[in-house]
């Protein structure tokens, strides 16, 4: 049974896709519908929506892909309403020295930011190297270090841990009073500066104590024709030292598990954050807690992720993927836009990302007319029907450690609208927002000869429904498949 029922036409209903992506998706060399250019979506992408959604979704089908390897099920039922959405034009927007240390000041409150270490040069003041013996010493035994690993063999650890410590006695005795680093100056600097490894990126890189607890500042501007980069870090410990990492993980994240109140009072201060940085406008998208076991020891992080806020429409928390170094005529060469923040329960700062922000340069179309709902639906079953499960992501996995031929089951049990990004047509670093359609669903692998269900790869949940593909609403391309 297929069925629609129709009522206004217009956009499709806004949701944050915040699943990771899994499932059957497109080959680019099959897909009719894969995303062109064509000319269809620019001679739409100005046409405005008459009327808003108001439509019930009824339809049910099974199929087969083209090659027999992936059988479908499309099983929909609900309603979709929304308002318009819009087009919206953007670029990509680099951090400026003013801005890195305004985020720092919201972050941390006013401190005395020093270069980083050099690789090349390390030079630390005597309060520094004490700092490192003193948590350092804090671990210097066998039982300390099993209990921070989570019950392993420590005594190879121990061995590096104490070679560490002389080290940085011998250092304590040579290190002056006066800081040998100069106070960071906020420009942006070679990133070979600092380390061996260079590939045309300008960095500010630098390092302060907030009570007694070491943070880092890393931002990265790389405005170079095959790749662009903007990204701004600030984080608890210093990224370089994996063991100093692992004790700050042991030292605020190994507490009771957050609640739902500490929970929301942490989204709400990662907000206020946002809105206090003075860099584009951003809505949380989604806050929740990590558990992450150490042998059988968990720690507990408050995870909080925000989105650019596009002519008052938040965009989809899950964008298409990004190959930063493709060749592709069409691909974007610029990472998705997103703000992450980890707390401890506590409300500690353990960790703030800034990824690839964007400055607005015209809003093409408020509210923009978007293909009809059976359109889309029939433009989805037309892409799944090209999708055998070779193109699938987890299919590459699962044929290294499964010989037999693979099949897979899909079944598509939702569908919602985002705002997601695409490259504008002909254009480099150039980008649209535009209203699109995610297909969700769920999807099992199977030995095609003796159809026996093979376990998911990643420890996925198989009953987890997860975006599969989305589809372009103006033109009814393919934006992305996975």
């Amino acid at each position: 049974m297929k069925q629609i029922k129709k009522g206004l036409c217009g956009i499709l209903a806004l949701t944050m896709c915040v699943s990771v992506m899994t499932g059957c998706a497109s080959n680019p060399n099959k897909g009719a519908v894969t995303s062109k250019n064509d000319g269809v979506f620019e001679q739409n992408m100005t046409v405005a929506a008459t009327a808003p959604l108001d439509e019930e979704i009824l339809y049910t089908d099974t199929f087969t892909s083209h090659d027999g390897t992936a059988e479908y099920t499309i099983n929909l039922d609900q309603e979709l309403t929304s308002d318009p959405l819009p087009i919206v034009e953007v670029v990509p927007h680099f951090f400026t020295g003013e801005e890195v240390k305004k985020v720092c000041d919201t972050l941390l409150g006013e401190a005395e930011w020093r270069e980083q270490v050099r690789e090349s040069d390390p030079e630390y003041s005597k309060s520094e190297v004490q700092y490192k013996l003193n948590w350092m010493s804090e671990i210097a035994n066998a039982d300390a270090l099993r209990e921070l690993f989570g019950g392993k063999d420590a005594d190879e650890a121990l061995d590096l841990l104490r070679s560490f410590m002389q080290y940085y006695t011998v250092q304590l005795e040579k290190a002056s009073e006066n800081h040998p680093r100069s106070v960071c100056d906020w420009s942006f600097i070679d990133r070979g500066t600092y380390d061996s490894y260079s590939d045309g990126s300008k960095v500010i890189y630098a390092t302060t104590f907030v009570n007694d607890a070491e943070y880092y500042v890393y931002s990265v501007h790389r405005d170079k024709g095959d790749y662009k980069n903007s990204r701004l870090y600030v984080g608890l410990g210093n990224e370089r030292d994996y063991l100093q990492k692992q004790y700050l993980r042991s030292i605020y994240l190994r507490t009771e598990k957050p609640t739902q109140e500490q929970v929301d009072a942490l989204s709400e201060k990662a907000q206020a954050y946002l809105d206090q940085m003075g860099i584009g406008q951003w809505q949380i998208a989604s806050a929740s807690v990590t558990e992450k076991y150490v042998g059988d020891i968990p720690e507990y992080s408050v995870d909080v992720v925000a989105v650019p806020v596009l002519n008052g429409v938040p965009a989809a928390l899950k964008q298409p993927n990004v190959n930063l170094h493709s060749e592709d005529a069409n691909a974007p060469n610029y990472l998705n836009t997103y703000a992450t923040f980890q707390f401890s329960a506590n409300g500690d700062l353990f960790l703030f990302d800034l990824c690839a922000p964007i400055e607005v340069s015209t809003v093409i179309n408020e509210g923009a007319a978007t293909l009809s709902m059976a359109d889309l639906v029939d433009k989805a079953k037309e892409h799944l029907s090209l999708s055998g499960v070779e193109e699938t992501r987890d299919y590459m996995i699962l044929s290294q450690v499964h010989e037999a031929p693979i099949s897979c089951k899909v079944t598509v049990d939702n569908i919602e609208v985002a705002l997601l990004r695409i490259k504008a047509p002909e254009k480099d670093f150039v980008y649209y927002y535009v209203p699109a359609l995610a297909v969700y669903g769920k999807t099992a692998y199977f030995d095609k000869a003796t159809n026996a269900l093979l376990d998911p790869v990643h420890g996925a949940d198989p009953n987890q429904s997860v975006v599969l593909f989305q589809i372009n609403a103006v033109d009814g391309s393919i934006i992305s498949g996975n």
